[in-house]
């Protein structure tokens, strides 16, 4: 395979990507091999050297799912970092137990920790409306300061089942890229 092929070849691999990643990309080879045939390879040869087109774009897309984690956090990326690596994953036959393996620890983490965010965001609003009775109740038997007391230390209570809510969503988003960037290097490791 020439140049011309390879670039070619490496450009069709990579036509999901952004314009611009592409291009950095396909300069990025086209300055790689040109490096390779100063140093006295032949074009056959320093095409070869760089290794199958597969295994190109797949450390590719691994690298480009790793830099864009580290650049954003938020959870819609994760899920774009996400669907990237299945791809990753079932181009390449070798690396498709770790990618069953990765898909049922990603789904486990994230349906246990959604629902525990889930299930403490509903305990601030459902004890928020049941609230209303007993700070009335509290009005009428205890009269204004003792509704106001009470209403304190429901107020504690809502405020904490949403700080927990809060927490639980913020570490849930922190393991999901960190089981995506472990899973990175796993995929980088057997690509090699």
């Amino acid at each position: 395979m020439n140049k011309a092929e390879f670039i070619k070849a490496l450009d069709i691999e990579l036509a999901r990507f952004d314009a611009s990643e592409k291009k950095e990309i396909l300069a990025y080879y086209n300055e790689l091999i040109d490096e390779k045939i100063e140093r006295g390879y032949s074009e056959a040869q320093a095409v070869a050297s760089i290794g199958k087109i597969k295994d190109v774009s797949a450390g590719i897309k691994a690298d480009l799912v790793n830099i864009r984690l580290t650049k954003r956090s938020s959870l819609s990326k994760i899920s774009n970092s996400f669907w990237m690596l299945i791809l990753v994953l079932f181009a390449s036959p070798i690396l498709l137990p770790v990618g069953i393996a990765f898909l049922a620890i990603f789904f486990s983490v994230s349906v246990t920790l959604l629902s525990l965010v889930l299930g403490f965001g509903l305990g601030a609003v459902v004890t928020a409306v049941a609230a209303i009775p007993i700070v009335i109740k509290a009005y009428a038997n205890l009269g204004i300061g003792g509704a106001i007391l009470v209403s304190g230390v429901i107020l504690v209570v809502i405020a904490a089942f949403a700080l927990l809510a809060l927490v639980i969503f913020r570490v849930t988003i922190d393991l999901l890229k960190a089981i995506v960037t472990g899973l990175v290097k796993i995929i980088k490791k057997k690509s090699k």
